[in-house]
């Protein structure tokens, strides 16, 4: 059974992978630096600026969510910012 939870420092490896998939494989993009990619994850494992989720299945991460909050911003606004801000994270 598949169980929904906070992103741990543990999941990097894992969460990089899945990453990946979702930049190459779902959008035909160019595999971004792994530092950046890292970077942004620990931004949000730390909660300095949204929440990392991961879907665990058979101690496998299948999945992953990106949330943000901001207070300032409208609900509109806010994927805006956070493609802008994962666009400059993996530049």
């Amino acid at each position: 059974m598949a169980t929904v939870r906070k992103a741990e420092t543990k999941d990097i490896n894992q969460l990089t992978e899945l990453m990946y998939e979702y930049i190459v494989d779902f959008y035909q993009r160019p595999e971004p630096p792994v530092e950046k990619v890292h970077q942004l994850f620990y931004t949000l494992i730390n909660q300095k600026e949204g929440a990392q989720f991961v879907v665990e299945e058979d101690e496998e991460l299948v999945g992953f969510s990106i949330t943000v909050v901001n207070s300032k911003v409208f609900l509109t606004k806010i994927l805006y910012y956070l493609l802008k801000r994962i666009k400059e994270f993996l530049s």
